[in-house]
């Protein structure tokens, strides 16, 4: 993503969604590297699951240093997430893991190869929408590792006791 001040009136950039979306097709996470506008590219990883940014120098020298260390950050990284859904609380918990993010309980850190992660997911109905009405499943992604198709029935009234969890 390249942010032009003086071009930005004259052309039209993808949003920020557009990128995410195809971020997330083709399973991209991205490293992102900037020097005068770094806080900008700051606030964008922090809204795309699994992207970093790093400072890069004046000449940039430091570049293949910022790739090394953002990939072995990121290979050591897992990270749940689910795509917004209005009316659904989603509630995601690192349950096992060696180092759990202190911002954000979907994130595992320190993660090794081989190494078991466990993460709770809970799904709670807030709102009645009619995304709701219509939802048949629901992706939950494992941020560079893929997804977990949950496949859901909504029940708006049942007779089942509202103590018991499963």
């Amino acid at each position: 993503v390249y942010y032009d001040l003086e071009l930005s009136a004259s052309i039209d950039y993808p949003s920020v969604s557009q990128i995410y979306s195809l971020l997330v097709e083709y399973d991209i996470i991205p490293i992102l590297c900037a020097n005068r506008v770094l806080p900008l590219y700051e606030r964008l990883a922090a809204v795309i699951p699994g992207a970093t940014a790093a400072a890069l120098s004046s000449n940039a020298d430091n570049i293949v240093q910022i790739i090394q260390d953002e990939y072995r950050k990121i290979s050591q990284r897992v990270q749940v997430s689910v795509d917004a859904v209005p009316g659904l609380k989603v509630n995601i918990e690192a349950a096992s893991c060696p180092t759990p993010n202190e911002n954000d309980p979907a994130i595992c850190e320190d993660v090794q190869i081989n190494e078991k992660v466990e993460f709770n997911v809970s799904l709670e109905i807030a709102e009645i929408t009619k995304e709701i009405l219509n939802l048949e499943r629901l992706d939950i992604r494992v941020v560079f590792f893929g997804n977990v198709e949950v496949l859901l029935d909504v029940l708006l009234d049942c007779s089942c006791d509202n103590n018991v969890s499963r």
